[in-house]
């Protein structure tokens, strides 16, 4: 979870009390005797104090999942890396096992964050977190998005090897649903094996294929399709391919901002 957020679970709760008791308040003053007093009364104020938790949690917990998408989107679409930490960063330090899919979420692209400007011990420790809050995770869809959430940490800090192993883990989950977002989950961590096996092959052409079905990909988000595309350059550049490669830098060095592919990128032009 994300104590940074208690405070709009109280907030909720405020309003939900404040609700019946505004109304009783009213009713009171207007009939001259306490409306608490009859079983009219205390069933409508029951019924207040449930309806109000109902709403306002409810809201509130759609405020927070806001302000994370947000927060996000300065990563992945503005690829501001500096901006995203220093505003995630109460949040972040907020977290407390066991976490739930949201607070997980967002973790994984702050730890990612942290890899990006070499603050890889930190980033390591919100990895564990996720991967020690996979246990506690109440249904397999819930454990499935918890093990997508640790791929890319994974790739980063360790290798292939290791990213492959814990694939095979999420895909073999014996409870797993049909529904939409556990298919884009699996599909996910398919094509994620796939890179990975492909990267160990030093499978030069496929990798070629399978980076540009993401940097080529216009859905996909900034910050993905500048790794990718720096990714498909390297390749091209070892091949003595320049200029193959100086089409895919270009696109990284253009759009990554102060991201280490759009670095890498600028670096190859001399920039």
């Amino acid at each position: 979870m994300l104590t940074y957020f208690k405070r709009y679970e109280i907030a909720a709760c405020a309003i939900a009390v404040a609700i019946p008791l505004v109304v009783v308040f009213i009713w009171s003053t207007i009939e001259g005797r306490a409306m608490g007093f009859t079983a009219a009364g205390a069933g409508v104020s029951v019924v207040l104090l449930l309806a109000g938790l109902f709403v306002f949690t409810r809201v509130f917990a759609r405020a927070a999942q806001a302000k994370l998408e947000k927060l996000v989107s300065l990563y992945n679409d503005d690829c501001d890396v500096a901006a995203f930490l220093e505003r995630s960063s109460k949040i972040a330090e907020s977290a407390e096992p066991p976490l739930g899919e949201l607070p997980a979420w967002f973790l994984s692209f702050y730890a990612c964050a942290l890899i990006n400007v070499d603050r890889k011990r930190e980033a390591a420790k919100f990895g564990l977190m996720i991967q020690d809050s996979v246990k506690d995770a109440p249904t397999d869809e819930a454990k499935i998005a918890l093990y997508a959430d640790l791929v890319p940490l994974v790739k980063s800090l360790f290798d292939n090897n290791r990213v492959i192993a814990l694939i095979d883990e999420a895909l073999s989950l014996p409870n797993l649903g049909d529904d939409i977002i556990t298919q884009q989950r699996r599909a996910f961590l398919s094509w994620s094996r796939e890179v990975a096996q492909a990267e160990l092959a030093h499978d030069e052409s496929k990798l070629i294929g399978l980076y540009r079905s993401v940097w080529g990909n216009h859905d996909q988000c900034t910050r993905l399709r500048v790794v990718y595309a720096a990714k498909e350059g390297e390749l091209h550049a070892a091949a003595g391919n320049r200029d193959a490669a100086a089409g895919c830098m270009r696109f990284a060095a253009d759009n990554g901002k102060d991201l280490p592919a759009s670095r890498t990128a600028r670096a190859f032009f001399g920039e």
